[in-house]
């Protein structure tokens, strides 16, 4: 028989379900985030067009400035 059913669940009870670290967590939300500004920004292209791409870009400017600014004085 190719497929072992027995085998199969032994299997899958060794592995550890819901063993998430608060860092997996942590790393999945800014994975979600990310993906909700990258959605946000494509509707608003899709809505206005070429003002929807340059205007969320420009309005990022100064907030990248700040970051900058932040990263280098510690």
């Amino acid at each position: 028989m190719p497929f072992d059913k027995t085998e199969y669940t032994e299997e899958l009870a060794q592995l550890e379900v819901g063993s998430d670290t608060s860092e997996s967590r942590a790393q999945t939300a800014l994975y979600l985030v990310a993906a909700v500004l990258v959605t946000l920004w494509a509707t608003s292209v899709a809505l206005y067009g070429l003002p929807g791409l340059v205007l969320p870009a420009l309005v990022m400017v100064p907030l990248m400035m700040v970051i900058l600014v932040r990263l280098t004085r510690g």
